[in-house]
């Protein structure tokens, strides 16, 4: 099946869509809680990723970072 039948994305996709290094991705794939399980995993290193699972789990990712919206305050005497 080739990648784009299910629209997969291998390692270094991943690391090419987040301007990080293979390395990086496959340790937050061995490690970071929350990061999203591949859908196909042939070999440790051959493993592909469904492309929407990483942008949804990069969305929350940012949304976390985001600080509060600040509330407008009652006018200052």
């Amino acid at each position: 099946m080739a990648d784009t039948d299910m629209n997969l994305i291998s390692t270094s996709g991943i690391a090419e869509l987040l301007g990080i290094s293979t390395s990086t991705v496959r340790k937050w794939a061995d490690t970071m809680p929350g990061f999203p399980a591949p859908r196909v995993g042939l070999t440790k290193r051959t493993r592909r990723w469904a492309k929407e699972d990483i942008l949804d789990w990069q969305r929350r990712r940012l949304a976390m970072l985001q600080p509060p919206a600040e509330t407008s305050s009652a006018s200052h005497d």
